[in-house]
């Protein structure tokens, strides 16, 4: 930039210093005699405009927080806390091994000592019969993690190392589903907690979810400008990327919910993931919910987990949203409808929620009738 004055100066020293930055991070790509991809020029160029550093060695750990940033924009605060929650154990890993990873040494080496040191943890759910290791879907989902920052980080240059793309995450086939009756869900509805005002929030929360089949996602980010006569039309957040819109009309099997709506004046109540989850569990104990659940889960090594409670121990904010999937299946509603109102992607997904139990199906056999004039084929000797 032309002229003497302080402006200019200022503005030359800037472009100085990023044709310098530029001109070295490009002098080590070409000493290491690789191709140089055009996402790596990118991501140099883009650096040097912000000021940051561009390192030689990329330290996996050191993206955790930029990758955040980015995926902030795309998925949904619980998703967030999925990957910190990997990204917990990867540093505690990191600790263990005394070692910090570069995302060059993200290899099938890397994936066993990690693997292995997850297996090694102590697990704290008081319900199983094992404390030993995490569950194999637990070990999926980090690796499905770990994949996604690694491919994001080779996406921007950042890395070239292309061995993580074998990664395959492996989930067992289908998981039991804990949801409630619809005995106990009128037992929910009517147990009188005007004494207990959080109870009460974390009760009328539970049960809009319930009457409308939303994520607990949705329901924090409710705004009750999206009501219009009586009618909730949204995007909702975590297939946001499709630009997928609910609408949910508040009538027959969903007019409870606008029930709830009017007792808070148009809003719902605000309640944190964890409060509503530890008060819900006691409305359920409140609520004699107290049949014996059992569930296995398999660990990375084939083993079989039992996982033993009472039915209340089970409840969560997703119970809500699972149960009026469970109901309206038994109720005989085809899944593409279903699928309307949950928002689901996939309808194999809506598949693992058909738990139809023993008892309803043998009424539903013994409901059926034939035709008396049926006749019993023998086989022939």
């Amino acid at each position: 930039m032309k002229g003497n004055g302080e402006e200019a100066f200022d503005i030359n020293t800037r472009l100085h210093n990023i044709r310098l930055a530029i001109g070295n991070a490009c002098s080590k790509l070409l000493a290491k005699n690789e191709p140089i991809k055009e996402s790596q020029i990118q991501y140099i160029v883009e650096s040097a405009i912000k000021g940051k550093a561009v390192h030689d060695d990329q330290y996996l750990s050191d993206y955790f927080e930029p990758f955040l940033e980015y995926k902030k924009e795309q998925v949904t605060e619980s998703t967030i806390r999925q990957y910190r929650n990997t990204f917990k154990y990867l540093s505690y890993f990191e600790k263990y091994s005394r070692h910090r990873y570069l995302f060059d040494e993200i290899d099938f080496n890397f994936l066993d000592k990690f693997q292995s040191y997850l297996k090694s943890l102590k697990n704290t759910n008081a319900n199983r019969k094992t404390d030993k290791g995490l569950l194999k879907d637990s070990l999926s989902k980090h690796l499905k993690h770990l994949k996604t920052i690694t491919r994001w980080a080779y996406d921007r240059g950042i890395h070239t190392n292309e061995k993580f793309m074998k990664f395959k995450a492996s989930y067992t086939s289908k998981n039991e589903i804990v949801v409630l009756t619809e005995d106990e869900m009128v037992r929910l509805e009517n147990i009188d907690l005007t004494n207990k005002p959080m109870l009460d929030k974390a009760r009328d929360l539970f049960l809009f979810m319930f009457r409308t089949g939303q994520r607990i996602s949705d329901i924090n980010n409710f705004d009750p400008d999206d009501i219009k006569n009586r009618v909730w039309e949204f995007e909702a957040l975590k297939v946001r990327k499709e630009k997928k819109r609910i609408r949910i009309e508040f009538e027959g099997f969903f007019a409870p919910a606008y029930t709830i709506l009017q007792k808070y004046n148009g809003h719902l109540p605000k309640l944190a993931l964890q409060v509503l989850n530890r008060s819900i569990k006691d409305v359920g104990k409140m609520c004699k919910f107290d049949t014996t659940v059992k569930i296995t889960r398999q660990t990375d090594t084939g083993e079989t987990v039992t996982i033993k409670g009472k039915k209340w121990e089970f409840m969560s904010a997703h119970m809500a949203r699972r149960t009026f999937v469970s109901i309206l299946i038994n109720k005989g509603v085809p899944f593409t409808k279903i699928q309307k109102f949950t928002g689901h992607s996939d309808l194999t997904t809506l598949l693992k929620y058909e738990q139809t139990s023993i008892d309803e199906a043998q009424a539903t056999v013994q409901e059926i009738q034939l035709s008396p004039n049926l006749k019993v084929v023998k086989k022939s000797s």
